[in-house]
């Protein structure tokens, strides 16, 4: 064998036999044997390595399918007489199914280039002209499976965004793990920098898998940053029908319309839930003193334009009072995570303004 591919090689390269069709079925014929040999040996229940079974198999296919295009070059006649479609179609028929155990193989040792090289030709083979309208081209369980990891595997390669996306937008239309190949393909695309594909294929992914909350999610935060409020609302609140008791989900919406759309009292309904659904909710209960605490910001500025003496003390009382309804969930959240800063600052603030020295003095000593 070693012998047998030396010498075609030769004869590949020779530019005088580098376009014979038989050239290359001899090619294809000599790993043939490699791969007989080892089929045999897999039916005997021996264990076959890469290099005795499935890259002989894969480099076989490579040069039946070379053999194959050039035996279909029309003749000095202009005629199409191929010598070797039908033992090309036959070898490839027999043992092309097991470049599926090669990249099985692939996939249990991490090496997805491995994987996809040998799954993407299992696709290839299927899909080839010279199977069209006979069993082997006709979809079913088994290729869409392998499909799916051969698309799975391409994602996970370094540097291969491009391929991965090709081979993704080939398969998001087969009825077959489409939640799983919509998010691939729209982490594809966010890694490419395509951010208007990245968005319309989470839209995609809302229409074929409506339930899947990882789109709407997604949506929501390009909405967010945007600066969208009103149709990041739109996906959220899809969101909270099918998830209405979700403290973080009504922790978003609170944030919205306390910070975006300036409506702190509809946001502080929403936060006020989810302290009431989960006690322990840091970003809840912080989210919630935030609403009171940006208040009293907002009316300690309107009080200091004031110049009349009783009409000030009036509205700086007014602060005060959102400063007293921030006081116990800022404590609330600084004891349960007393090393954040943020929430230390927050509550030093509000000690501050509500004149509670003891209070500050005691976070000054905490602190040191």
């Amino acid at each position: 064998i070693k012998t047998a591919r030396q010498l075609i090689k030769t004869t590949l390269e020779d530019p005088e036999t580098a376009n014979s069709a038989y050239a290359w079925y001899v090619a294809g014929f000599v790993e043939e044997k490699v791969v007989e040999g080892g089929f045999i040996k897999q039916q005997l229940g021996e264990t076959v390595g890469e290099e005795d079974f499935y890259k002989p198999l894969y480099d076989m296919i490579n040069f039946y399918e070379k053999a194959y295009e050039l035996d279909h070059q029309p003749n000095s006649k202009g005629k199409i007489k191929p010598k070797y479609e039908k033992k090309i179609k036959e070898a490839l028929k027999t043992y092309y199914p097991q470049l599926i155990n090669g990249g099985n193989l692939g996939l249990s040792e991490s090496n997805f280039k491995k994987a996809n090289m040998y799954l993407s030709k299992f696709g290839e083979v299927k899909n080839h002209p010279m199977f069209e309208g006979t069993p082997v081209a006709i979809p079913d369980s088994t290729s869409m499976n392998v499909a799916f990891f051969s698309a799975y595997a391409a994602s996970q390669m370094e540097n291969n965004t491009e391929a991965a996306i090709k081979e993704l937008n080939s398969i998001k239309d087969v009825p077959f793990n489409q939640n799983e190949v919509y998010q691939l393909l729209s982490i594809q695309y966010l890694n490419a920098g395509d951010t208007i594909s990245y968005e319309n294929t989470l839209k995609e992914g809302t229409k074929v898998v409506p339930k899947e909350p990882w789109f709407l999610n997604n949506l929501a935060n390009i909405m967010i940053i945007k600066g969208e409020n009103d149709q990041a609302l739109s996906f959220l609140n899809q969101l909270l029908e099918n998830d209405p008791t979700n403290p973080l989900l009504l922790c978003t919406i609170g944030q919205i319309y306390s910070e975006g759309k300036k409506d702190p009292a509809t946001g502080e309904g929403y936060y006020l839930k989810a302290v009431e659904l989960n006690p322990e909710s840091k970003e809840a209960i912080y989210g919630l003193a935030q609403v009171y605490f940006n208040q009293g910001v907002e009316a300690i500025n309107e009080a200091n334009n004031i110049n009349d003496q009783a009409q000030y003390a009036k509205a700086l009382e007014n602060a005060k009072s959102f400063y007293a309804k921030a006081l116990p969930y800022l404590q609330k959240v600084h004891k349960l995570d007393p090393d954040n800063s943020q929430f230390r600052t927050a509550l030093y603030n509000v000690y501050y303004n509500l004149g509670m020295e003891k209070e500050m003095a005691e976070m000054d000593a905490e602190l040191q």
